[in-house]
């Protein structure tokens, strides 16, 4: 990739018995701007602020993004950790760099814990391959499943992509 304009040329062999591709992927170290359909290479997304990936850069990433902090509290025997609005498949929770909890459902909070008054806190949302391989063409962006059907049905020309990311904190 060098700045400016690039060109990538791909001429498959296909025949009778393979009429075509599915789909094919750019894997590398970089961002993706969006403009409807069409899409801009960027420069390596290196941080993230709360919202949406996909408007940060990181339209298809399948895989985890760590969100960390400092934190200070009082002294008290257990406290409980609440992230009230985060998309993604199940996060963890770390203190100190420790395991403590995984969040299954928006908005959660973590069983109680024991924390110290001060500590690091880390959060790891993982995407999932909704992004990266679709289904894209169904307007209703939120689904609560998928399966083959879903692949085949086109109601918009325009990618729908499903929200991932820490939004409130």
């Amino acid at each position: 990739f060098v700045p400016g304009k690039n060109r990538f040329l791909f001429k498959p062999r296909l025949c009778y018995t393979h009429p075509g591709l599915e789909s094919m992927f750019l894997v590398g170290d970089f961002g993706v701007k969006m403009n409807g359909n069409s899409f801009i290479l960027t420069e390596p997304v290196r941080e993230l602020t709360l919202g949406d990936w996909k408007d940060q850069g990181l339209p298809h990433y399948p895989g985890e993004v760590v969100y960390k902090t400092k934190v200070s509290i009082p002294e008290m025997d257990k406290a409980a950790i609440s992230i009230p609005e985060y998309y993604g498949t199940p996060a963890v929770i770390t203190v100190n760099g420790e395991f403590a909890d995984r969040l299954l459902f928006i908005p959660d909070t973590t069983k109680l814990l024991r924390l110290p008054s001060e500590f690091e806190l880390r959060l790891t949302i993982t995407g999932s391959m909704r992004n990266t391989c679709g289904p894209f063409f169904k307007n209703k962006s939120k689904i609560s499943h998928y399966g083959p059907r879903y692949y085949k049905i086109q109601e918009t020309d325009i990618r729908q992509l499903e929200p991932y990311g820490l939004f409130s904190a």
